[in-house]
């Protein structure tokens, strides 16, 4: 991993063939609910605040546990950055399927789209490595697509599922970092609801 102040940035290691053994399901373990998590706002090692109205917390939102970042930057010239956090312990060398859904919606839900609004980009890290990472404008950041809900309309989730192979035995560290642009030539940044993720398979 390479790492740019608190922001990192993926590196995509080389496959390299090895004989595959048996595999088989083993029991995953619990996560914790979202209101146990630890949460930074701004994220540590950041210094841009928050401005105008909604909340940077744990909620539910249509029936689902959400990190919920729906304030704005508080700067025109740099970027805001949020997390939350929290352990769930693994085994080495057993795979983890993990499933989430994200919903974006911008200016509180209520008005028109804004398209040179401040983009908004959610990275899911285990132990500091960039697993995965989501963007509600990919033409400021090149990222997987979170489809922006229309206004008024009806909110759209959009579930995406990954895997990760734990390196080591013991509490790994899960964590939502949010990055969300400067308010450069529009009022209000994009807002995101990230759900907790659920483990849907665990392969050793």
């Amino acid at each position: 991993m390479v790492t740019g102040g608190i922001w990192s940035v993926p590196i995509i290691a080389a496959a390299v063939g090895t004989p595959l053994a048996a595999a088989s399901a083993v029991a995953c373990p619990e996560i914790s609910d979202g209101a146990t998590w630890a949460t930074a706002v701004p994220a540590a090692g950041t210094s841009v605040g928050f401005t105008g109205a909604g909340v940077n917390a744990w909620g539910t939102v249509n029936e689902r546990r959400v990190w919920r970042i729906s304030r704005d930057a508080d700067s025109t010239t740099e970027d805001a950055y949020a997390e939350t956090y929290t352990t769930i312990d693994m085994v080495a060398g057993v795979e983890y399927t993990f499933s989430l859904e994200i919903s974006a919606n911008y200016a509180y839900y209520t008005e028109p789209i804004d398209p040179a609004a401040g983009g908004h980009e959610v990275q899911v890290q285990i132990n500091g490595q960039v697993v995965q990472e989501y963007t509600t404008r990919t033409a400021w950041s090149p990222r997987t697509q979170i489809p922006l809900s229309p206004p008024s309309g009806a909110r759209v989730w959009t579930t995406f599922t990954f895997t990760y192979t734990a390196t080591s035995t013991g509490p790994a560290v899960y964590r939502y970092l949010n990055r969300l642009g400067a308010t450069t030539t529009a009022s209000s940044s994009d807002d995101v609801f990230i759900s907790q993720p659920v483990l849907v398979a665990c392969i050793a």
